[in-house]
């Protein structure tokens, strides 16, 4: 299949009667196939960029998860006169809710 653009325009003579059809006609089957190409790979990029973001949530949410259950544990070996046993730090200590985007 090709692809065709034809721009033309009529011209007139003075009693408005047609006198000449003045145009041309460009193959733009190649754009066509570029511009497919281009929607092809923009949608396969969306997806994997879906796919890299679901990760992304997973991976950083089991993070903050462990993060989480290491406090936990230092709280209780406090209740407990033991020294915690994980080191936190400050940006690690930043609540979950504060840190998790949507997915």
């Amino acid at each position: 299949m090709r692809w065709i653009l034809y721009i033309g325009a009529f011209r007139k003579d003075a009693e408005a009667k047609t006198e000449r059809i003045v145009g041309i006609v460009r193959d733009i089957t190649e754009r066509k196939r570029a511009e497919e190409a281009l929607r092809n790979q923009a949608a396969e990029l969306r997806a994997h960029n879906q796919t890299l973001t679901r990760f992304n949530g997973v991976a950083v949410g089991r993070e903050l998860r462990m993060i989480e259950l290491k406090r936990e544990v230092n709280e209780l070996c406090g209740k407990l006169g033991e020294p915690p046993r994980h080191q936190v730090s400050r940006t690690e200590a930043t609540p979950i809710a504060k840190l998790q985007t949507k997915v």
